[in-house]
Parts: C-alpha cells; sequence; structure tokens
C-alpha cells in the first residue's frame, strides 16, 4: 500500500520546481512562466479591445455624419 502511495507522488510538480534559466542566469519556474504568458495574454487582449473600440467609434462617426463609404469593410 505504501508504494502505491509513493508512485502516485512521483509525478508531482511543484510550480516552484525550475525549469530553466532565462538569458540572464535567472532560475526560472512553472509560476513564474506561467505568469508571463498571462501577462503576454492580456497585453493581446487589451490591444484587440483597442482597436476593436476605435472601428467602433469610427463606424459611429461615419454613420453620424452619412458617410457610407467602405462602410461595410470595417466590420
Amino acid at each position: 500500500m505504501h508504494l502505491r502511495s509513493l508512485k502516485k507522488t512521483k509525478k508531482d510538480v511543484s510550480l516552484h520546481d525550475p525549469i530553466g534559466t532565462d538569458k540572464e542566469g535567472n532560475e526560472c519556474n512553472i509560476k513564474r512562466y506561467l505568469l508571463w504568458i498571462s501577462g503576454e495574454r492580456r497585453d493581446e487582449l487589451l490591444r484587440q479591445e483597442n482597436e476593436n473600440f476605435q472601428t467602433e467609434v469610427i463606424a459611429s462617426l461615419m454613420l453620424f455624419f452619412g458617410i457610407y463609404y467602405f462602410f461595410d469593410d470595417l466590420f
């Protein structure tokens, strides 16, 4: 029974286990890598959200001023 419990824990991985080093020689762990990825994804989502907002504002202004030229190309 004790051997079964040890076998299960062999696959366990800690977020603080080192997975390599960065360019500066600092130790990288899984937690640091996941935080970096989430930051990159957050920046990408914010950029897309900003672009979508700008497109909506331009389309609204064009509609308000009666400009219909290439209106369909915005969406």
